[in-house]
């Protein structure tokens, strides 16, 4: 990222192209373009205002389950590698204070909350 010089480890992300977009369309197309994955299933972990002081901005958060390859398609300019790691790794990063987006440390809070919570309700 060019404003701290520096790489993080980030979650898909992108913005609404259009005021009468579904942020869950989104969501699928950013996953695509950047990753060349396609959720079979999005699920909605909520949304979020990043900065209240000085922006209205909204991240809306999905987890992405039942993935299939697609095909990904940087934007002009785009750099980014994808890189994969399990779930509860990932968790540790976190904890380790290793991934230091914050959009992507929310959105994987919440998404473990989600996974636990369908993993008790199955049982």
């Amino acid at each position: 990222r060019y404003p701290p010089r520096r790489t993080f480890l980030e979650l898909p992300a992108g913005k609404l192209d259009h005021p009468d977009e579904r942020p869950e369309d989104v969501a699928a197309r950013e996953l695509e373009e950047e990753t060349g994955w396609v959720a079979g299933r999005l699920t909605s972990l909520g949304a979020f205002y990043p900065a209240v002081g000085y922006s209205n901005e909204v991240i809306h958060f999905y987890l992405a389950e039942d993935l299939r390859e697609g095909t990904r398609n940087l934007s002009e300019g785009e750099t980014m590698d994808v890189v994969r790691f399990p779930f509860e790794e990932v968790m540790e990063m976190v904890e380790r204070k290793e991934i230091l987006d914050m959009k992507t440390v929310l959105a994987l809070v919440y998404a473990r909350k989600h996974i636990r919570r369908e993993r008790t309700s199955v049982r």
